[in-house]
């Protein structure tokens, strides 16, 4: 398999406690971060010696598909997530020059 930006190749330190082919979707913590920053793809079938490829957190499809999977299973109520607010939108035509202070229109006086 090739290894691509959005997956992490990464062995425990104890060969005896690395992820294994039936541990899919596990994490992969980085306890210098205090975060999470993988979840188990796809390893080896002997579980040691041999490193497993992880799905890069950060990366969006990885993201979407956890957010997926979240919103797809979890009880209600569902969490925030799987309700995004709309994006905000963006005009790219000028809009008239603001103004610097008050103004006064002749219904004002």
């Amino acid at each position: 398999a090739t290894i691509n930006a959005s997956m992490i190749c990464a062995q425990n330190e104890n060969r005896w406690k690395s992820a294994c082919y039936e541990d899919g979707g596990a994490a992969l913590y980085d306890s210098s971060a205090d975060k999470v920053v993988g979840v188990v793809s796809f390893g080896p079938n002997n579980c040691r010696d041999k490193p497993v490829v992880y799905g890069r957190v950060g990366s969006p499809s990885v993201f979407h598909w956890i957010t997926d999977v979240i919103c797809a299973y979890h009880s209600q109520p569902k969490p925030d997530i799987c309700f995004p607010t709309a994006a905000p939108t963006v005009s790219h035509r000028p809009s008239a020059k603001p103004s610097t202070g008050p103004t006064n229109h002749p219904s004002d006086d």
